[in-house]
């Protein structure tokens, strides 16, 4: 029903002209690509073939994927919980590839090997222009967004009509606007699945800790592949301690054994704030909220959001903020979007917090992300868990939702055409 409305809401607000000249590409009337494919209803995504995708733009590149995977964001369509997709629509937004065919304003060479950013940037903006990539002005056609929000920031590929509508990167062939500024060229040294992290998982972790300081004692809550990012980041940065607060058994021990950082089970200890007080007494400099709007904890909360009371549940943010000493920072980098009842505003007034919150400019920090993947400094491929074909990025999202088989992280490749081949599976 929310889809619905949304969908109908986005039809009667009508779309926005936008500097990519069209969010739907032009496609092949004989050609056809394998996809992953939204067809109308929580849970039913479908591997089908659709018509292939093309050079649409003088500044247009045609990628082939080579690896592509699924994150939060993919469950969270998977899943029903955000509005705006219609039958068709191609899901995903992390991308490894190789450049098929460019239009004629495009530099990157064809046959070079990019990751592609998860957002769609111009370049030109006066945001673009400031390095505020994620805000650009120009490239998302969602008057609704525009009317709900005031602005509507840049076109997320694969995410629904709410922003930008432009097809996915699940799929064989995926058409990047403004490629110069979307493509980052990989050297040989950077595998497909060191470079998938560079659409989105290394920049947003390292976006998520520009308030951690040397000697700054961090918390972070939530230990997907952002979270686990962001830790490893914050120990490269100089926080003198790090404390990774989850629910999930196998996570923690990768965070405790692996990353040698301090871990709190939620279910173990039910007063997460209590705890903390207890190990830090002076409280956190940073907290960082890495889980988003879906979680709810108590069972207020889940009625609330059952019954569209709220969409968003704050309760990490309130964590966050009680686990803060005073002048502290929260930074959040999980997904929000809509509204949370009991959001804890005495605590940000009374102590003095300021927060941070967003998507990361991507295109911005692919350098200093690559650099890091380049020296050694950083290696992500620790998240991953799980290895599969494309057919089956359903099933990866399933298990993505319900923290099946330890995973966390799956790199997704094209199908075998070749029957020697053998599919992929878990690490």
């Amino acid at each position: 029903m929310q889809n619905l409305l949304t969908n109908l809401s986005d039809k009667l607000a009508g779309k926005e002209p936008v500097s990519t000249g069209r969010t739907k590409p032009l496609t092949s009337e004989t050609e056809k690509m394998m996809a992953i494919v939204f067809n109308g209803s929580a849970g039913n995504i479908k591997y089908q073939a659709t018509p292939k995708v093309m050079i649409s733009e003088p500044h247009d590149a045609l990628i082939r994927m080579t690896a592509t995977s699924v994150c939060g964001l993919d469950t969270s369509a998977f899943a029903g919980y955000h509005p705006g997709f219609k039958t068709g629509d191609i899901l995903g937004h992390e991308l490894v590839g190789v450049v098929e065919q460019t239009g004629p304003n495009v530099r990157i060479p064809v046959g070079t090997r990019v990751a592609v950013a998860a957002i769609y940037a111009c370049g030109q903006c006066r945001m673009c222009q400031a390095d505020k990539y994620q805000a650009c002005e120009t490239t998302n056609s969602s008057a609704l967004l525009k009317e709900i929000y005031g602005q509507k920031g840049a076109a997320l590929p694969g995410y629904g009509h709410l922003t930008g509508e432009y097809p996915g990167t699940l799929a064989e062939f995926v058409r990047v606007p403004f490629a110069d500024v979307n493509c980052l060229p990989l050297p040989d040294s950077v595998s497909d699945e060191k470079a998938i992290y560079l659409s989105d998982n290394v920049p947003i972790a390292y976006h998520a800790c520009r308030r951690v300081k040397q000697g700054d004692v961090v918390g972070i809550w939530g230990l997907g592949p952002v979270g686990f990012l962001t830790a490893r980041w914050c120990r490269i940065l100089g926080a003198s301690r790090v404390i990774a607060i989850s629910g999930t058994t196998d996570r923690l021990d990768i965070a405790r054994d692996s990353l040698g950082i301090e871990v709190i089970d939620y279910h173990q200890e039910k007063d997460v704030v209590a705890k903390l007080a207890e190990m830090v007494p002076d409280g956190l400099d940073v907290a960082i909220d890495c889980t988003g709007a879906r979680y709810a904890k108590s069972l207020s909360h889940k009625v609330q959001q059952a019954l569209y009371i709220e969409s968003d549940t704050p309760e990490t943010l309130t964590e966050c903020s009680k686990s803060l000493k005073y002048c502290g920072n929260v930074t959040i980098v999980g997904t929000y979007g809509g509204t949370a009842n009991g959001f804890p505003i005495g605590q940000f007034y009374i102590k003095h917090l300021s927060m941070d919150a967003g998507f990361a400019p991507v295109q911005k920090l692919w350098q200093d992300c690559l650099k890091a993947m380049v020296d050694g400094t950083l290696d992500p491929s620790f998240c991953t868990t799980h290895h599969m074909r494309l057919s089956q990025a359903s099933r990866a999202m399933e298990m993505m939702e319900k923290s099946e088989d330890n995973f966390i992280k799956c790199i997704l490749r094209p199908d075998y055409r070749d029957e020697s081949e053998q599919p992929y599976s878990k690490i």
